[in-house]
């Protein structure tokens, strides 16, 4: 799972730098299908808000912005690097 989702985010990354403006909303949704993959989808499924960041943050060794998490996903438009970084490192991680 940690390599497809991997590819997946490099797609996302070029689809940013071609301009596609729900990149971020879709790399929020690749975090929560990794979440429910490698942690029991009824401890994470249902997470939003501050439980949903405290549990990136500590599912994760690189430390967030968790206004960057909060609330890129929903704009139109956005500078994502910060996110991709966050998102690479946190599925990095998983099932280690």
């Amino acid at each position: 799972m940690r390599r497809y989702a991997l590819r997946c985010l490099q797609r996302m990354e070029q689809d940013w730098h071609m301009g596609k403006q729900d990149v971020a909303m879709r790399m929020s949704i690749l975090l929560r299908q990794v979440a429910c993959y490698y942690y029991p989808k009824r401890q994470v499924a249902g997470l939003t808000g501050t439980p949903w960041l405290n549990f990136l943050e500590e599912s994760c060794h690189k430390r967030i912005h968790a206004n960057v998490v909060r609330w890129l996903p929903y704009q139109a438009k956005g500078d994502v690097r910060e996110f991709f970084i966050f998102c690479k490192a946190w599925i990095q991680q998983q099932g280690k």
